[in-house]
């Protein structure tokens, strides 16, 4: 079910899951202040999976 296993190495995919958890979460406590520059410049790849796989 999950593409990015597919995709990615074990060390990259628990990174990328982490990261995943915590944009989720400052989603979450910041739905309003979301920093939108550091959503599209580093976590762009990792916020569309979050979406994908929530």
């Amino acid at each position: 079910m999950y593409i990015k296993s597919m995709t990615f190495p074990s060390v990259a995919e628990t990174i990328t899951s982490i990261s995943m958890e915590t944009i989720y979460l400052k989603q979450k406590s910041n739905s309003r202040k979301l920093n939108l520059n550091k959503l599209t410049g580093k976590y762009s790849f990792n916020s569309i999976h979050s979406y994908c796989f929530r």
